[in-house]
């Protein structure tokens, strides 16, 4: 779950929390992932995030795209 992803602000002149974002709920590059800690590989092409906002105004147009909203 990614709580008030309206929150998250762009930084000038260095990388977009919200590039980072759109990364990490980009299917294609991250359909799995490996938890180092325990040494284990999951699966994340059936993964469901689930993301809360406030407001749809301040959500970047691309990732508000990669959204169902509800």
């Amino acid at each position: 779950m990614l709580d008030e992803i309206d929150k998250i602000q762009t930084r000038a002149g260095g990388a977009s929390l919200q590039d980072v974002v759109m990364e990490v709920l980009d299917p294609i590059q991250n359909y799995r992932f490996k938890d180092d800690y325990v040494d284990l590989e999951i699966d994340l092409s059936n993964v469901l995030f689930i993301c809360t906002a406030n407001s749809l105004e301040t959500i970047f147009p691309p990732l508000l795209d990669r959204f169902e909203r509800i």
